[in-house]
């Protein structure tokens, strides 16, 4: 299941790019696919209402808080796939059971 700090990352950044409805279903997919990194996590859905051509959105600045650990999310649409690369923020690497973590999202001003 998507969990619900990367929905919250995901409307922020794809605010006024993917309507909310077809937001929602492509969150709603039960098939996705969730590819770790050396410093995070890309989580991958595909969706044929998502756009074909590519665009990578990085504003607003989001990040994910977890006790001391911070976290930043880009998002890469194109292909009829959106992938939400959930990324280390400082020198700490995010633990392998992040996801799983209370992880609460800030959104920067500007």
């Amino acid at each position: 299941m998507i969990r619900g700090f990367e929905q919250t990352a995901l409307r922020h950044l794809l605010n006024g790019i993917v309507p909310p409805e077809m937001l929602q279903a492509v969150i709603e997919v039960p098939a996705y696919q969730v590819d770790p990194s050396n410093s995070g996590y890309f989580l991958t859905i595909k969706h044929p209402a998502l756009p074909s051509e590519a665009f990578t959105l990085a504003s607003p600045l989001v990040t994910g808080h977890a006790g001391e650990l911070v976290v930043g999310f880009v998002v890469f649409l194109g292909n009829h796939e959106l992938t939400l690369e959930c990324h280390a923020w400082g020198a700490d690497e995010p633990p392998a059971g992040l996801r799983d973590m209370d992880v609460t999202i800030r959104v920067a001003d500007g």
